[in-house]
């Protein structure tokens, strides 16, 4: 039962975050050429600190809820609790702090988009216990449904007309305080809770949230201070051009990222006495996501160019080498950000927090030289770090829950195998002189690569690729394509498949 309830929660997170990331990219491309960098750039100056409350509005508490075997109401009301004081005081803070903030970044405009985002994440935060109890209960088609439907509103019914009315950046700040607003309605309807307040912790949530909220800051640190280093150095048009570059690298792999980390926390909370189903479920996301963020990552390296002309236009081509970069780093974040919530599902988030330390001082060192360089080098910093960290967690993560040597070996294998045939097709494809408009170059080479990736994972599937992933894909594949691929050999008494169990 646990499976199929994971594997449709899977299939949930999946499809509402490939729409809802979709669409977001459709209209952020409408957004971006009427606004061009400089809205983006004071916008992500903004989120950073915003991201900074957002951060500490949830302690870790609402993961609590998600992790600990049973809760009761008193629970419920306590993590309810503690995230509206918070709640109201960071939003407070901020208000108050704007100036002081505009002073530091020599952007006096961004005073008045700070005070008017922290109100956006006052509604937002509010909706933590609501998205907690769904999260518990597996239900994150509801989850993805309100996050679709007021992204959909805030920025396609407020953000675009406000944006050719000629508001620039305020047509980005209104669209996300209507999302925040209509999020926390469709959420609480979704999952209701009492509003009674208990200042008492009636369990363990506070010393598993605090161990969350540690992991937390530190993963804030590592993920802004590019952002962070590039708006106070070079200005909000030059962190307009990095932001936009990120977002185009990002949102495929955000896709895939958020539709497993809620699934597997939930997953490895319910299964902390199976450690082996966690191990094997993990390995088999760990190779799917490996085969196929690396090879998609160096093909989207080498087109960077044509894909942000056709994506953003001409104004934006400075973003282009940014992005080149950029995606390179983007499978290590991919294949680190999936293994937090499995240690904190099995109730060891102490592991990660020293580990996410660890990497803290190696950023801190890495960004100490970066910056006396040039831009570019903090982008390639990325790379660097993204990579330590990487190796970093990996190693102790994947003894944490009993892998073997020869498991990493064929995951490894696995992964060159796939690279390596898509560079070659991307090497090859660019060989060719082709005298067409963008968006026809572009189709050429995602079609090459596509069938190129289809084809060795055709032939991989007998040979090189892991049982584990081939467990995991059984539940997602068409019947009558797993029987192609000649995975399923056992048939039942009545004649139908058995598909195997992870």
């Amino acid at each position: 039962m646990l499976g199929k309830s994971a594997s449709a929660s899977f299939r949930w997170n999946l499809a509402g975050w490939i729409a809802r990331n979709g669409a977001a990219f459709l209209i952020n491309i409408v957004l971006a050429r009427i606004l061009g960098p400089e809205p983006y750039g004071l916008v992500a100056l903004a989120l950073i600190f915003i991201s900074i409350g957002n951060l500490i509005l949830d302690p870790g508490l609402s993961a609590g809820l998600v992790q600990k075997k049973e809760i009761n109401n008193k629970d419920i009301y306590y993590v309810f609790t503690i995230q509206v004081l918070l709640t109201l005081i960071i939003c407070g803070l901020i208000i108050c702090l704007a100036p002081l903030i505009a002073k530091f970044s020599n952007k006096s405009e961004i005073i008045p988009v700070l005070q008017i985002l922290s109100i956006a994440l006052f509604f937002q935060s509010l909706g933590q216990t609501s998205i907690a109890l769904l999260k518990r209960r597996m239900l994150f088609n509801r989850i993805q449904q309100s996050g679709i439907v007021s992204y959909l509103v805030g920025y396609l019914a407020i953000g675009l007309p406000l944006a050719y009315a000629g508001y620039g950046v305020w047509s980005l700040v209104f669209a996300q305080l209507a999302q925040g607003v209509l999020y926390l309605i469709l959420i609480y309807g979704a999952a209701p809770h009492s509003l009674r307040f208990n200042f008492r912790d009636p369990g363990e949530l506070s010393p598993f949230g605090i161990n969350i909220l540690g992991a937390n800051i530190a993963n804030w640190i590592i993920s802004n201070y590019d952002n962070t280093s590039i708006g106070w150095a070079y200005g909000t048009t030059s962190l307009g051009l990095y932001n936009r570059a990120w977002n185009l690298a990002l949102t495929p792999v955000g896709i895939v990222v958020n539709s497993c980390q809620g699934v597997l926390f939930t997953t490895s909370s319910k299964l902390q006495e199976s450690i082996g189903r966690v191990k094997d479920g993990l390995l088999g996301v760990f190779c799917f996501i490996g085969i196929t963020l690396f090879p998609f990552s160096i093909c989207e390296s080498f087109i960077a160019y044509d894909l942000v002309q056709f994506v953003y236009g001409d104004k934006w081509l400075n973003s282009a080498p940014i992005l080149a970069v950029l995606a390179l780093a983007m499978p290590f974040f991919a294949l680190m950000a999936i293994q937090g919530p499995v240690l904190a599902g099995l109730g060891k988030p102490q592991i990660e927090i020293k580990l996410q330390w660890i990497v803290v001082v190696f950023t801190c060192v890495v960004f100490y030289f970066a910056i006396q360089s040039s831009m570019q080098m903090i982008v390639w910093s990325v790379i660097v770090i993204y990579t330590f960290r990487f190796f970093l967690l990996s190693i102790i993560n994947l003894k944490t829950v009993g892998v073997t040597k020869q498991d990493v070996i064929r995951i490894l294998l696995s992964i060159v195998i796939f690279s390596v045939i898509e560079m070659l097709i991307a090497l090859m494809v660019g060989q060719l002189k082709i005298h067409l408009i963008s968006i026809i170059k572009l189709l050429i080479q995602s079609l090459a690569g596509f069938f190129g990736w289809i084809i060795v994972f055709v032939i991989g599937w007998n040979h090189f690729l892991p049982g584990q992933i081939k467990n995991l894909m059984i539940r997602f594949l068409p019947t009558r394509i797993v029987v192609i691929l000649g995975n399923i050999k056992y048939p039942s008494k009545d004649g139908r498949l058995i598909k195997e169990k992870i």
